[in-house]
Protein backbone atom coordinates (compact mmCIF):
# COMPACT_ATOMS: atom_id res chain seq x y z
CA UNK A 1 0.00 0.00 0.00
CA UNK A 2 1.20 3.48 -0.82
CA UNK A 3 0.18 6.55 1.14
CA UNK A 4 2.22 9.45 -0.11
CA UNK A 5 1.79 13.18 -0.53
CA UNK A 6 4.22 15.29 -2.52
CA UNK A 7 4.49 18.58 -4.37
CA UNK A 8 5.52 18.72 -8.04
CA UNK A 9 6.79 21.81 -9.79
CA UNK A 10 5.48 22.68 -13.27
CA UNK A 11 6.71 20.18 -15.91
CA UNK A 12 7.95 17.79 -13.18
CA UNK A 13 7.00 14.12 -12.81
CA UNK A 14 7.34 11.20 -10.44
CA UNK A 15 7.04 7.44 -10.92
CA UNK A 16 6.48 4.42 -8.69
CA UNK A 17 7.36 0.84 -9.56
CA UNK A 18 5.13 -2.08 -8.51
CA UNK A 19 2.72 -0.11 -6.37
CA UNK A 20 -0.44 -2.20 -6.29
CA UNK A 21 0.44 -5.77 -7.42
CA UNK A 22 -3.03 -6.56 -8.71
CA UNK A 23 -4.84 -4.59 -6.03
CA UNK A 24 -6.99 -1.54 -6.60
CA UNK A 25 -5.58 1.83 -5.63
CA UNK A 26 -7.25 5.20 -5.30
CA UNK A 27 -5.24 8.12 -6.70
CA UNK A 28 -6.15 11.66 -5.69
CA UNK A 29 -4.51 14.64 -7.41
CA UNK A 30 -5.10 18.27 -6.56
CA UNK A 31 -3.69 21.62 -7.56
CA UNK A 32 -3.46 24.50 -5.10
CA UNK A 33 -6.24 26.93 -6.06
CA UNK A 34 -7.08 24.67 -9.00
CA UNK A 35 -8.67 21.38 -10.05
CA UNK A 36 -8.71 18.08 -8.20
CA UNK A 37 -9.83 14.58 -9.08
CA UNK A 38 -9.81 11.02 -7.73
CA UNK A 39 -9.50 7.84 -9.78
CA UNK A 40 -9.63 4.16 -8.76
CA UNK A 41 -7.31 1.89 -10.76
CA UNK A 42 -5.92 -1.66 -10.77
CA UNK A 43 -2.82 -2.80 -12.66
CA UNK A 44 -3.90 -6.44 -12.79
CA UNK A 45 -1.65 -9.41 -12.16
CA UNK A 46 0.64 -8.93 -15.17
CA UNK A 47 1.83 -5.40 -14.30
CA UNK A 48 1.60 -4.60 -18.02
CA UNK A 49 -0.15 -1.27 -17.51
CA UNK A 50 0.52 1.95 -15.68
CA UNK A 51 -1.56 4.96 -14.76
CA UNK A 52 -0.72 8.37 -16.20
CA UNK A 53 -1.99 11.44 -14.36
CA UNK A 54 -1.99 14.66 -16.36
CA UNK A 55 -2.47 17.87 -14.41
CA UNK A 56 -3.37 20.98 -16.34
CA UNK A 57 -4.39 24.47 -15.25
CA UNK A 58 -8.11 23.65 -15.38
CA UNK A 59 -8.30 19.84 -15.19
CA UNK A 60 -6.83 16.58 -13.91
CA UNK A 61 -6.97 13.59 -16.29
CA UNK A 62 -6.20 9.91 -15.74
CA UNK A 63 -5.23 7.45 -18.50
CA UNK A 64 -4.11 3.83 -18.48
CA UNK A 65 -0.88 3.20 -20.39
CA UNK A 66 0.56 -0.10 -21.63
CA UNK A 67 4.20 -0.59 -20.73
Amino acid sequence: MLDDTFVLDAQASTEYEEVSSGSSVKVHASVEDGPEATHEWSDGESDATGLLVSIMTDSVEFAEAVR
